[in-house]
């Protein structure tokens, strides 16, 4: 009976971790969620987002980052702040940055975006995981992490 138990547990553990690897494995496929009518794209119902352009949802929400200068040296400045955290920039325009951040154990992906907004003087941002239900706090880390060192 002991060994029943045994290998059940065993059998159970192996397709645990295999569908860990699985979803890692499809978090590296994909993109940024992009914008929506010039807004970065609200976070869905999962607790694995934050996203500063949308108030309403308080478990989501983050406040945006203030920054001051040309749009060229703001951009210029967020970018190599993401870079300096590790970050990899996919993508970007004027106005919006895109970038991703795997972690160390399996690599799941998560998507940073971050969208000048000069008539406010606000940079919007949003980080989200691409797989998952909880990401246990790490997007709003990071997001916290880069007001930091851009007060800094």
């Amino acid at each position: 009976m002991w060994k029943f138990l045994i290998l059940a547990l065993l059998v159970m553990g192996i397709g645990f971790i295999a569908m860990l690897f699985y979803k890692a494995h499809l978090s590296k496929t994909g993109q940024a969620a992009g914008l929506v009518a010039n807004q970065l794209t609200p976070c869905p119902a999962t607790p694995n987002c934050v996203c500063s352009e949308f108030k309403e949802t308080k478990e989501h929400f983050i406040e945006p980052i203030s920054l001051q200068g040309s749009s060229e040296l703001v951009m210029a400045k967020l970018k190599r702040t993401i870079e300096t955290m590790g970050g990899v920039v996919t993508t970007q325009t004027p106005h919006y940055l895109a970038a991703t951040f795997s972690t160390k154990w399996m690599g799941f992906v998560d998507d940073v975006e971050l969208r000048l907004d000069e008539s406010s003087g606000l940079v919007q941002i949003r980080s989200a995981s691409r797989q998952g239900y909880s990401d246990m706090g790490v997007n709003r880390q990071r997001m916290e992490q880069l007001k930091r060192i851009l007060a800094s």
